[in-house]
């Protein structure tokens, strides 16, 4: 019995960790209990079976003694070494470095390492909750400081200010230091006494605002208008009321700018005198002012709006007309002056002018086209009556001045002059219109030469030929200006072949037809405009003169020519030589009579 009970503790004292919960007190006595019951079990062992000498014994003795000695060296060495591994453990949780202690053998250091680190654990625990309540402190004070809106923290009783943000200064002009452990009266925040009274006693009552407007002052005097959201919050067994503030100045001044603004609108809208509408692409009215509904004879907008379901066929005259304008929105999303003749309810038409613009979403597409609109009439009417105006006055100043002439004047020229080396000009006079005129009214005489006239223009459009000028009962044409032409001499004998035919279907006052005198010259000439108001388009030089002689020293009913003009009808036409003449200023010449064309 004793020695399983050596043998179990020596085991113990080899291997220390085998076992665990050894007292401390059965640690440190070991090793004299095993001396002990070594040096009994000896003693007795020899007492009881042999005569031993007492040297031997001693000798034995001083063996276990020594055995024992080195086992209690052991057993202190492990020991040292636990107590040691606990110090070092003891010092890094001293360090910060919180290490979870080693479990003892030994039930006294096993109970202290256990402890210990149940000390550990809750200081861990409090510790990682500090951190956490720094880093959510941290995260709330920068949210609360980089919040956009006002924020003020102030005690429920006497509503002193105890915290506020960033924004809340830059609001009301103050800083902190300026507000922090003062009441908002003191700061004098309330513009309004009723209103503060009504947020306070909301606060008492239900202890929460939401969205309350109100007015403040800043610090330079500046009234301000925001809302308020506070509730009663309790902090660290302290009711406080936290406060935030949305400054919605900016905000209603831009509210109250768009009302003025929409009143405006609605005011030019209802009472402009131009028509204003919106509508859809594919022809329909969204909205239409009463301008409009009256320009197009509507008795209301709302009539026009319903009456009308296709602006293309309902409102424009011209069948087309809404599909160019579609094509002109499509590429330009804009369009001015778009003018129409347009349909009124009573089926009138009248013309209007257009301006639209495209209206679209964020997106580019489409929604729907707005613009105005002008009854226009009166001034297309005007317009129509300056072009008819402008078209008699050019139709005048064509029937005073050859066409190129007139564009010529028209443009600015006020010297005009040319030389032409090759035209043909004819004189003709109807013979004894003098007696004529003696006898007959003025209407009358006027209208007969109106008739006689109006045949030779006729002539004269048919033939290309230049009319110069009427006088009295004379008529004088020339040929190959103001744009020279090879031909001007046939067209003149062409002409005034027919102005004897015509003339003897038009008779005089007596029954008896009229005869004309006519002569005939071609050569160079100078042709210019003279005057400069009752401007007349003439022709000077030597061929002038001699035509003039050649009709009036010609015959009744017979076409006088000169050499130069026989020289370029002969091959043509039938000439008859009347032989030589005296000419006033030229002495003789030989003449001929153009008789008709030759015959092919």
């Amino acid at each position: 019995m004793g020695k399983n009970r050596f043998l179990r503790w020596s085991a113990i004292a080899v291997n220390p960790r085998s076992s665990g919960n050894i007292p401390l007190l059965l640690v440190l006595s070991l090793p004299l209990l095993v001396q002990l019951g070594l040096t009994t079990g000896l003693l007795s062992y020899v007492n009881g079976v042999m005569e031993v000498p007492h040297s031997l014994i001693l000798w034995h003795w001083l063996v276990l003694l020594a055995l024992t000695g080195l086992l209690g060296i052991l057993v202190y060495y492990w020991l040292f070494r636990t107590l040691q591994q606990l110090n070092w453990d003891s010092q890094q949780i001293a360090g910060g470095n919180f290490v979870h202690l080693r479990t003892s053998p030994i039930r006294e250091l096993a109970d202290l390492s256990h402890a210990f680190n149940q000390i550990i654990e809750q200081l861990q625990d409090s510790l990682q909750k500090q951190a956490d309540l720094r880093e959510s402190e941290k995260k709330f004070t920068k949210i609360f400081h980089s919040n956009p809106d006002s924020i003020m923290l102030t005690t429920r009783a006497e509503g002193c200010i105890l915290e506020v943000n960033d924004s809340f200064c830059k609001m009301t002009g103050y800083s902190a230091n300026e507000v922090l452990g003062k009441t908002l009266d003191e700061l004098n925040l309330w513009a309004n006494t009723a209103e503060q009274f009504q947020i306070v006693q909301t606060l008492q009552n239900t202890g929460v605002v939401h969205n309350r407007e109100f007015e403040f002052y800043t610090k330079a005097g500046e009234v301000r208008t925001g809302l308020i959201s506070a509730e009663v919050v309790n902090l660290m067994g302290q009711d406080c009321i936290l406060s935030m503030v949305k400054d919605t100045t900016e905000l209603k001044q831009a509210e109250r700018a768009l009302r003025q603004a929409e009143a405006r609108y609605h005011s030019i809208f209802e009472n402009s005198v131009e028509g204003i509408f919106q509508s859809t692409p594919d022809g329909r009215y969204l909205t239409v002012n009463p301008a409009l509904a009256r320009i197009y004879g509507y008795d209301s907008p709302e009539d026009l709006i319903t009456s009308i379901e296709n602006i293309g066929k309902q409102v424009y005259v011209q069948p087309k007309r809404r599909d160019e304008f579609i094509a002109y929105m499509r590429m330009f999303d804009v369009v001015s002056d778009f003018e129409s003749q347009v349909f009124r309810k009573d089926g009138s038409t009248i013309w209007i002018s257009e301006n639209v613009r495209s209206v679209r979403d964020e997106a580019g597409n489409l929604l729907y086209f707005e613009g105005t609109v002008q009854d226009i009439t009166e001034r297309r009417q005007v317009e129509e009556e300056l072009r008819q105006q402008r078209v008699r006055a050019e139709r005048l100043l064509l029937n005073i001045l050859p066409q190129t002439i007139a564009e010529r004047l028209k443009r600015g020229q006020l010297t005009i002059a040319s030389r032409f080396d090759q035209v043909t000009v004819m004189f003709a006079d109807l013979v004894d219109f003098t007696k004529v005129a003696a006898r007959v009214p003025a209407t009358d005489l006027v209208k007969l030469l109106g008739q006689i006239f109006s045949e030779f223009d006729n002539l004269v459009e048919q033939h290309r030929l230049e009319k110069i000028k009427t006088i009295g009962d004379a008529y004088m044409v020339v040929g190959g200006l103001p744009l020279p032409t090879p031909d001007s001499a046939t067209a003149i004998a062409e002409m005034a072949l027919k102005m004897q035919q015509s003339i003897s279907h038009i008779y005089a006052d007596n029954g008896e037809p009229f005869q004309l005198r006519i002569g005939i010259n071609s050569g160079s000439i100078v042709a210019g405009v003279i005057g400069t108001k009752k401007f007349s388009y003439d022709l000077w030089g030597d061929t002038v003169n001699v035509a003039s002689r050649m009709e009036s020293q010609g015959l009744p009913g017979r076409i006088q020519v000169t050499e130069a003009t026989y020289a370029l009808l002969k091959d043509q036409y039938l000439l008859e030589e009347r032989g030589r003449i005296f000419v006033k200023g030229k002495g003789e010449m030989v003449t001929y009579w153009l008789i008709g064309k030759r015959e092919v």
